[in-house]
């Protein structure tokens, strides 16, 4: 080789190598962007049997103990639970900790002794995909101790064991605003998820599964999502749960002001008589929204309640599809301007029921109840337009000389057809497609000057299959935007 060729292969040459430690820096220096980022500033791997010091066990072969974990683990750290039995709390002394099962559900928690499975009293932790196991009595699967703010709770199961007693799948109390707990699913204790606080705080609670509660509730001692406390849980979502065979109240906001609850599908309560879908209202529960929520019962039952309020006032019932329970929707007494529109309740017995309230607006919803659809107790200053009755009481004449309900439609078929997960199908020419009205703050116009619908409800207008907008609950799908319905027809 010349030596003018070999000047030019070692020119090449370094200009390769230039290249690829360009490369090498970029690819560094992206890796690190990732992790500055995502707010990770180190990777750690604990295991069951992990003995390894906390500066080994950045690498998998080298795990280190949940012990060392809970002493070592600093803001922004990601530590990896590699699969196997845990007997351990898992906690950490640190804020900002990320807790991650090396594979989903792989990592299990189970030991008989402890009364909590994951614990955290510090800000921005983490619980990601684990599994928890919880004992009998009064234990907890996952525990949010008060004022640790902005923790997640996700894609976690927990499960009871031995029939449990008191025993809590996931339990936040006393502040913690940011909460997030979404994609869980619980099963086999007596109460799934509860928030309680005297001071009240924000956060999210969706996409959770919750079921098949311990035989222990079937005397009444069970909810799926409750709250209590009496705080002000303004900016507090329950959305698109699932909550089945509960045997209390799938959702009891009678201790929680200012919680919207809305998409959630509440179905086949297994209570002895009693199971009451959402309940609202209690001295310290008030100005809650139910909105657009399905909920289906057996049809069965002795008692029991799609939903219920006593003593909550500013209580807002709109867009849901309540069937099979003994009561579609019952107001007691002490509520002052509950407002009830555009609902869908079908019941064995009660379609709705007012006690003595102040200041009712019930507008454009569709009633049947076998006995009677419409009942009132010493209801006063109540508002009744273009409700559907599909089998009215007897007592119409009377009804009507004191509510002026004239505007109220009787019939008995509204063209409505029920599929089974709780959905209605109306028919185009269901009278239902014209009778709907948005909600908006003219229907409250001569009512009360407080009686506005929340900003954060989500409507869409339906014009492509009426003049005016439809009664009951859409289908949001988990994890999807809602949709319009189409323009053939309303499918819920």
């Amino acid at each position: 080789m010349s030596f003018s060729l070999r000047i030019n292969y070692f020119a090449k040459m370094c200009f390769l190598a230039s290249i690829l430690t360009k490369i090498v820096i970029l690819v560094i220096l992206f890796n690190l962007y990732v992790s500055v980022s995502q707010g990770i500033t180190g990777t750690y791997y604990v295991a069951p049997n992990g003995t390894a010091a906390w500066t080994e066990c950045t690498a998998i072969e080298r795990p280190c103990s949940q012990a060392t974990a809970k002493d070592s683990a600093k803001d922004g750290d990601l530590v990896y639970y590699l699969p196997g039995t845990y007997t351990e709390t898992i906690l950490f002394l640190a804020h900002g900790v990320t807790a991650l099962s090396y594979e989903k559900h792989g990592a299990v928690i189970n030991n008989s002794k402890l009364n909590y499975g994951l614990y955290s009293n510090t800000d921005r932790v983490t619980f990601d995909g684990l599994t928890v196991y919880v004992p009998n009595g009064n234990n907890c699967g996952i525990k949010i101790n008060p004022d640790a703010e902005d923790c997640k709770i996700i894609n976690n199961r927990i499960i009871g064991v031995n029939d449990n007693v008191y025993t809590y799948g996931i339990r936040a109390e006393n502040g913690g605003a940011g909460l997030v707990v979404s994609g869980n699913e619980i099963t086999a204790v007596s109460q799934g998820i509860g928030f309680s606080s005297v001071s009240g705080f924000s956060g999210l609670c969706r996409d959770n599964y919750i079921h098949s509660f311990s035989s222990y509730g079937t005397g009444g001692s069970s909810d799926g999502i409750k709250f209590s406390g009496g705080g002000d849980f303004t900016e507090f979502v329950v959305e698109h749960n699932e909550i089945t065979g509960w045997h209390q109240d799938a959702i009891d906001l009678f201790g929680g002001n200012n919680v919207m609850v809305r998409y959630n599908y509440i179905h086949h309560c297994s209570g002895l008589n009693a199971g009451n879908g959402i309940k609202a209202g209690g001295a310290s529960g008030g100005s809650n929204t139910i909105y657009g929520n399905r909920l289906v019962e057996s049809g069965d039952r002795e008692t029991g309640y799609g939903i219920a309020s006593n003593s909550g006032d500013n209580l807002v019932i709109a867009y849901n599809i309540v069937i099979g329970f003994n009561y579609g929707i019952a107001i007691f007494s002490g509520d002052d301007n509950p407002r009830i529109v555009n609902n869908y309740i079908q019941s064995p017995n009660r379609g709705i029921v007012i006690g003595d309230v102040k200041n009712l607006l019930l507008v454009n919803n569709i009633m049947n109840g076998k006995n009677y659809d419409l009942k009132f107790n010493n209801t006063n200053e109540a508002i009744t337009k273009k409700n559907i009755h599909v089998n009215f009481p007897s007592t119409y004449d009377s009804l009507n000389e004191r509510y002026s309900v004239d505007d109220d439609i009787f019939q008995t078929d509204p063209k409505v057809s029920l599929l089974k997960d709780g959905r209605i199908e109306i028919m185009p020419d269901s009278p239902v497609i014209d009778v709907g009205i948005p909600l908006e703050d003219k229907l409250s116009s001569g009512f009360s000057t407080d009686s506005v619908f929340p900003d954060h409800m989500v409507i869409y207008n339906q014009n492509n299959s009426g003049k005016g907008w439809e009664i009951g609950a859409f289908v949001y799908h988990i994890k999807l935007q809602p949709q319009p319905p189409s323009n053939l027809k309303v499918n819920y």
